[in-house]
């Protein structure tokens, strides 16, 4: 009885993530406007028969960035993904132990100056955030920023929104 409603839920969660989410190839993405840890994440999304979001190449990481952006805006909000490095520091890996090949790292503007690219508010501004990931061993789990698509690594304790994945 217990293993049915397991499988029920799991059926729910797929098939609520197709219906409601994102469909892209042979996946479907739901987002999930829920403050959890990025275990509590990854728990969350296996309970619905999914994993949280392992984009695996450019193409999905912008039909991602384009889908959390009309989602949440006109706010930033960080977003769990599937992506750590908790075996060892530098080598990122998805929820399903493969290698990640694609990277979306944040990287800051520059402080202005000749043939240096424009920074919010104009020359001499402080660009947005650190160079990612910055973390060393402290921040081992990634997460994207809804705004602009990029990565950046945090503490795995923290709790921010999470996005699932489910076969479609």
């Amino acid at each position: 009885m217990e293993e049915a409603q397991k499988q029920g839920r799991q059926e729910r969660g797929r098939l609520q993530g197709c219906l409601k989410g994102l469909r892209l190839g042979h996946k479907c993405f739901l987002l999930f406007r829920d403050f959890q840890d990025q275990k509590a994440a990854h728990a969350q999304c296996r309970e619905r028969g999914g994993s949280l979001a392992m984009p695996a190449d450019q193409a999905q990481m912008e039909a991602l960035s384009r889908y959390l952006k009309a989602s949440l805006a006109p706010y930033n909000w960080p977003v769990w993904l599937g992506i750590h490095d908790r075996r060892a520091e530098g080598l990122y890996l998805f929820e399903n132990n493969q290698r990640v090949s694609f990277f979306a790292w944040h990287r800051a503007l520059p402080l202005g100056g000749p043939g240096a690219a424009p920074t919010p508010g104009g020359p001499g501004h402080p660009a947005l955030g650190p160079d990612q990931p910055n973390g060393g061993e402290q921040e081992n789990c990634v997460a994207q920023a809804s705004d602009d698509g990029s990565w950046w690594d945090h503490d795995c304790g923290r709790r921010f929104y999470y996005i699932c994945e489910f076969p479609h």
